[in-house]
């Protein structure tokens, strides 16, 4: 899943840094949707499962957020 969210990163970052044509950014749009879809019929996660995030105990504690994590760290 690292792997996953880091190319996820690095795809936004990519195409935040550049003047797709608007062929290129549609073809990319076509297949993201797609992948939403292929990744969206899969279950979710039980909320409780996300609560072991250090950042959102955090919040629930507190009511604020904490600083996120430096930009390339895991």
């Amino acid at each position: 899943m690292v792997r996953l969210a880091t190319a996820m990163q690095k795809l936004g970052e990519a195409i935040i840094a550049r003047n797709l044509p608007p062929e290129v950014a549609t073809r990319l749009t076509e297949q993201l949707e797609r992948y939403t879809d292929e990744v969206s019929a899969h279950g979710t996660l039980p909320k409780i499962e996300l609560m072991g995030s250090n950042r959102i105990s955090h919040f629930l504690e507190t009511g604020e957020w904490p600083p996120g994590p430096p930009d390339g760290s895991p």
